[in-house]
């Protein structure tokens, strides 16, 4: 007696954190936690002591840390494919980066200081636009014919991002400065 057995294509819904396991929630609310106290009580206090960048050192690898505990909370199973990405767009803006300043020789020691922070922005920012703009709603499985061009839109979107966020830290390398403290 042979059964048939028919493939189904897996149900896609939209991100439900009340569906995550409570391993994953845990893990996920501790990200927060530590981002908001790196944000809202370490800052600060590093701020009206600090002289330097480098005076920050400790901040930068907390802020790391609960960053990548909010990534792997939020993707789970996919976190090493997220952190892939990650990776992957850090080398394609110091890349573009080192092309733009290939004839300028000071320009070449900042492609991994300016290359490296503006890559891993581009593709944390990737990801939010990513679920905000087209994720967020699906509830069925997309086309063949839409895959495409579903695929050419993420494209576009991550080479104008990353764009944008290579002139900030090129050009604007006070810009917050500029915006905020004047």
């Amino acid at each position: 007696m042979d059964t048939i057995v028919r493939h189904r294509p897996p149900k896609y819904e939209p991100m439900e954190i009340t569906k995550y396991s409570k391993p994953r929630k845990v893990i996920l609310i501790t990200g927060i936690i530590t981002a908001v106290i790196n944000l809202l009580v370490i800052y600060p206090l590093m701020h009206s002591t600090a002289s330097y960048i480098t005076d920050y050192n400790w901040l930068f690898v907390s802020l790391g840390g609960s960053v990548l505990l909010l990534l792997y909370g939020l993707t789970g199973p996919r976190f090493f494919q997220y952190l892939l990405f990650t990776f992957l767009s850090t080398i394609f803006c110091a890349v573009s980066l080192f092309v733009y300043s290939i004839w300028d020789s000071w320009m070449g020691f900042l492609v991994l200081l300016i290359g490296i922070p503006s890559g891993i922005v581009t593709a944390l920012v990737f990801f939010i636009l990513r679920y905000v703009l087209f994720f967020r709603n699906k509830s069925r499985p997309v086309e063949k014919a839409q895959k495409n061009k579903l695929l050419l839109k993420q494209i576009v979107l991550y080479i104008f991002l990353a764009a944008i966020i290579l002139i900030l830290f090129i050009k604007g390398g006070d810009w917050w400065f500029d915006l905020f403290e004047q």
